[in-house]
């Protein structure tokens, strides 16, 4: 049996399994950039 828990979760969920008797087999980090316009609203860029 597989379960996805959100680590970040408030609730302590991950807990809550690991109490229960579940251990962590995996774990991912998901990073996220937003591209796009600057600061300056894309002035920066070449027309």
């Amino acid at each position: 049996m597989a379960l996805g828990v959100d680590v970040e979760n408030p609730t302590g969920a991950t807990r809550l399994y690991e109490r229960a008797g579940m251990r962590v087999l995996w774990q991912a980090d998901v990073w996220q950039k937003e591209l796009g316009a600057g600061a300056n609203g894309g002035a920066d860029r070449p027309a």
